[in-house]
């Protein structure tokens, strides 16, 4: 199933509306010999009044008028266009009025929960939470079956390893080891399908095409591969530059952003989609980094009330328990339990965020807002 029109990259020989290559110009000819043809002066109406003759209603009063009193088809009242006041219907509509379309430049198309034109920091950050206001049963409904799917396996597996005598071995559960790690693997694999699935999500939300999960798996399943190659790179190699030195590793965070949106939206491969994130961040790198990062913090923050009362209510209960040998398994699923809820409301406004962000930089650096009206137009299933 491909992907509806209207993202390929402009480097693509399809990269116009439909995925198909500009058709070649017809032949054209020798240009005419001779002048051009001239045509008649357009007519604007009827001649002015000879100079001195003054317009209608600024002659002396009419008999029988009382004082300050315009008569008919005088000034002000509207009878004498250009003179008086404008006819009814006309000033605001036909030339346009303070606070209406006909000032400035006219609105931009809004298909979708966007408008196609560059977006502020507000619209993009309004946008994460409109995609699941318009979109919750595929937005959340994806969300709770990732993340719930994914935190559960990663305890089990935990859980499995650190059980023992009906208590769990704190120092195994929540130290470092191999099942540890299979947890934190899981849940990233979980995170980067998640993404995808999100980030698709919002490409059809911004032309107006609503759809389903079942629709939304479909599109992704052929790229999972590349998604994981994407993000493992994405995010193993800035980490690895946070741990040696913290600026490489702010910079690829950054510069490296529009791994997802490019693998999804662009049906880009590993390679291609890192020259892409590149290309497109680098220039506005300070804008994309600010957007990002607060969007993380507002996702974090967001995150942070869903789970500390959940934290704190689990860690109270370990403390009334009393037990010193070990632990009971309530509080672990406390915590597993505030991760589903937690990661249930963040990922699609995360995802969001980040998509409107490359839509918003493919806008600016590539005209890509005239080719989504475009598409917008074009049916759902074309290609």
């Amino acid at each position: 199933m491909t992907e509806p029109p209207g993202w390929a990259s402009p480097s693509d020989p399809g990269a116009q509306p439909g995925g198909e290559p500009p058709p070649a110009a017809p032949p054209q000819g020798p240009p005419p010999q001779g002048p051009p043809p001239q045509s008649p002066p357009p007519a604007y109406g009827t001649p002015p009044p000879a100079y001195g003759t003054p317009p209608s209603g600024w002659g002396p009063p009419q008999p029988g008028a009382p004082h300050g009193t315009a008569p008919p088809g005088s000034f002000g009242q509207g009878a004498q266009p250009g003179y008086g006041a404008p006819p009814p219907g006309q000033w605001g509509g036909q030339y346009g009025g303070w606070g209406t379309p006909g000032w400035g430049r006219p609105a931009a198309p809004e298909p979708g929960i966007i408008p196609l034109r560059p977006l502020g920091l507000g619209e993009i950050l309004d946008g994460g939470f409109s995609i699941v206001r318009q979109y919750p049963r595929v937005t959340l409904g994806l969300s709770a079956i990732v993340v719930s799917v994914t935190q559960l396996l990663a305890f089990l597996v935990q859980f499995v390893v650190a059980f023992e005598d009906g208590y769990v071995d704190p120092d195994v559960f929540g130290g470092v080891s191999i099942a540890r790690a299979v947890g934190w693997l899981i849940t990233g694999i979980g995170v980067v399908v998640l993404a995808g699935m999100l980030t698709s999500v919002m490409g059809d939300a911004v032309l107006g095409r609503p759809t389903t999960i079942a629709e939304t798996w479909r599109k992704i399943r052929p790229r999972f591969w590349a998604l994981i190659g994407a993000s493992l790179l994405g995010g193993i190699v800035p980490a690895l530059g946070l741990l040696l030195c913290i600026l490489p590793g702010v910079f690829l965070w950054a510069a490296w952003a529009f791994l997802t949106p490019a693998v999804v939206l662009e049906r880009a491969g590993v390679i291609t989609a890192i020259r892409r994130s590149w290309r497109l961040a680098v220039p506005d790198f300070w804008r994309v980094f600010g957007i990002r990062f607060l969007a993380t913090l507002i996702a974090g923050f967001i995150g942070g009330v869903i789970t500390v009362p959940i934290s704190l209510l689990a860690f109270g209960s370990m403390t009334l328990s009393g037990d010193t040998g070990g632990m009971s398994v309530l509080p672990f699923a406390l915590i597993t339990l505030g991760a589903i809820i937690s990661g249930t409301i963040t990922a699609p406004f995360s995802s969001g965020v980040l998509s409107l962000l490359y839509i918003d930089r493919r806008m600016r650096a590539e005209g890509l807002d005239v080719t989504l009206a475009q598409a917008a137009q074009q049916p759902a299933g074309a290609a």
